[in-house]
């Protein structure tokens, strides 16, 4: 018998252990547990994306008001 029946032997037994000791369960299952937590990470990062979006309006929005109030308070003053 040749070094391939050998080789091809051994991975059917390597497999077939892994299958017994239901291995491929456990991967899938830790991989399931990942796919929620980085589910759970997205989910709060597009939170966080959306409050940082308010935030910036309501920025962008006070800077405006802002900018009006000096206009008026320069023009408050010429007339003063």
């Amino acid at each position: 018998m040749d070094a391939t029946f050998w080789v091809a032997v051994s991975f059917v037994i390597f497999f077939g252990f892994l299958i017994y000791k239901k291995i491929p369960g456990m991967i899938a299952s830790s991989l399931d547990d990942k796919i929620s937590e980085i589910t759970k990470k997205i989910d709060e990062a597009e939170k966080l994306k959306l409050e940082n979006k308010q935030l910036l309006n309501k920025y962008q929005k006070l800077k405006q008001i802002k900018l009006v109030l000096m206009q008026s308070w320069k023009k408050f003053q010429k007339i003063i």
